[in-house]
């Protein structure tokens, strides 16, 4: 398993090390989700078709453009990781006219278009996917109408592309949310969206919210703290890999160990470096580990994929908005 994680690891450090020269001038952090990104989708970033995207979005957009935004650079590495830039671009533009204006924000809107166009197979996917998506997040906002904004509607994307019904999927990630509240797990933002990456996987929500607690515990005993806010629902995808938390604690701290002694953390600030780098060695864990099991209790390939684009973009945006 360990030459498992050495490989995820060192897929991102160059996945990272490509994209650097593509776009020095983008900020780490937006270099890094896109690195991510790629790596979730087992591939290498390829410069060639990069720039080939990027002339693809200029010629389809102006300057005053959304997709000229914050984003920018991530829509265009999922392009250019598409193999089909033009084709990638005009699903995702479809899709992304149907979720807005009717969602808050267009960012949002673009980064949930981008994650449901992977799963369009047929044109009416399109139209289907969007709705179930809109359905998903009016829902969120009924249920959680001040913790609920658009930085959410990248995980209603998610829970969309699962197909399954609104009330089974909600009524998990209710349940899961109440579940840490009580144990004051984290701050309620960082524990919806936790809960909303529970909601995804099979089980009882009582056992995926042990899970994620004995897993942050013995993270923190192994001298590996995992950080609170945002990041922490990328450690609910270790909720759909049948492994008990302290094998998966040792995982992450033997891949944590490995990236830290990588460019690609050497360029951040120490403490806000660090809580990155331990998500990313929840995803080289979680990687690893789905390229040895296919039990019944593990999502497909796509959907973890997905759930680690949601949980990236989610950060880029609210990092963006803090600035």
């Amino acid at each position: 398993m360990q030459q498992a994680i050495a490989e995820q690891c060192a897929r991102l450090t160059e996945n990272y090390q490509i994209l650097r020269k593509c776009a020095s001038a983008e900020h780490e952090e937006v270099i890094l989700a896109a690195a991510g990104i790629i790596t979730a989708a087992e591939r290498t970033a390829d410069p060639a078709l990069y720039e080939e995207s990027l002339a693809v979005l200029k010629s389809c957009t102006n300057v005053l453009s959304e997709y000229r935004g914050t984003g920018q650079f991530i829509t265009v590495c999922k392009m250019a990781v598409s193999g089909d830039p033009a084709q990638c671009f005009s699903v995702t533009d479809s899709i992304y006219r149907t979720l807005h204006p009717k969602a808050i924000g267009s960012e949002s809107a673009i980064t949930a278009a981008m994650i449901l166009a992977d799963s369009v197979q047929a044109p009416e996917d399109c139209g289907i996917l969007a709705s179930r998506t809109l359905a998903l997040y009016r829902r969120m906002k009924g249920m959680h109408r001040f913790l609920t904004d658009e930085y959410d509607l990248p995980f209603a994307a998610v829970m969309a592309v699962t197909g399954r019904g609104h009330e089974a999927i909600m009524g998990d990630a209710e349940a899961c949310f109440s579940i840490l509240k009580s144990q004051k797990f984290a701050e309620s933002n960082a524990i919806q969206s936790l809960s909303h990456v529970l909601a995804l996987y099979p089980g009882s929500a009582a056992d995926k919210c042990a899970l994620v607690t004995e897993l942050r515990a013995a993270l923190k005993a192994a001298g590996h703290a995992y950080p609170a806010g945002g990041r922490l629902a990328m450690l609910g995808t270790m909720a759909g890999l049948g492994e008990p938390a302290a094998v998966l604690a040792e995982m992450i701290a033997e891949a944590d160990d490995f990236l830290a002694a990588q460019e690609c953390f050497s360029h951040v600030l120490s403490s806000p470096g660090t809580d990155a780098r331990r998500m990313y060695a929840v995803q080289a864990a979680e990687r690893a580990l789905m390229g040895r099991n296919t039990g019944s209790a593990m999502l497909s390939a796509s959907i973890s994929a997905a759930v680690a684009e949601a949980v990236m973009l989610w950060l880029v945006l609210m990092t963006a908005a803090s600035v």
